[in-house]
């Protein structure tokens, strides 16, 4: 759910310290020797978080969004295999066909048609009825997505 991802910060550490160079008597006598300032940088930051918030970097906003998709089979679905827009439409029995398939040829376990139709209503893609048959509003296959 949105919510969930609301709330979730990712933040990678690319860095790496040698062993000899993690811990040493001059680094912590460093440390006790800027304390002061340290403490004082840590309550500065605190000030600034209180007045604006929390603003989280770019990058950590786009590692975030990349972390979501690759953790939503329906995006990566729609992404790879859909156009979305309020002008397109398809049958929701071609659509999941298709799903079942991208998912076969991506090593991964369909969803059921219950979870899946509930997966695209989360994503703003409606249903209508036409002449008995549900219709998906606001989505279509691309033309390389359509399996025969």
């Amino acid at each position: 759910s949105k919510g969930l991802w609301r709330r979730l910060a990712k933040m990678d550490f690319n860095v790496s310290f040698p062993r000899d160079k993690r811990y040493s008597d001059a680094l912590a006598q460093t440390l006790i020797n800027e304390s002061e300032g340290i403490l004082q940088w840590m309550a500065d930051g605190c000030a600034v978080w209180q007045q604006r918030g929390l603003e989280v970097p770019e990058v950590m906003a786009a590692d975030l969004a990349t972390y979501e998709l690759s953790n939503d089979p329906i995006a990566q679905w729609l992404e790879s295999s859909c156009e979305c827009g309020p002008a397109w439409e398809a049958k929701s029995t071609y659509l999941y066909l298709n799903y079942k398939a991208w998912c076969s040829l991506e090593s991964m376990q369909p969803w059921s048609v219950t979870a899946f139709g509930r997966a695209l209503a989360t994503k703003g893609i409606g249903t209508r009825k036409s002449h008995g048959v549900v219709v998906r509003v606001g989505v279509t296959l691309k033309q390389h997505a359509v399996i025969h």
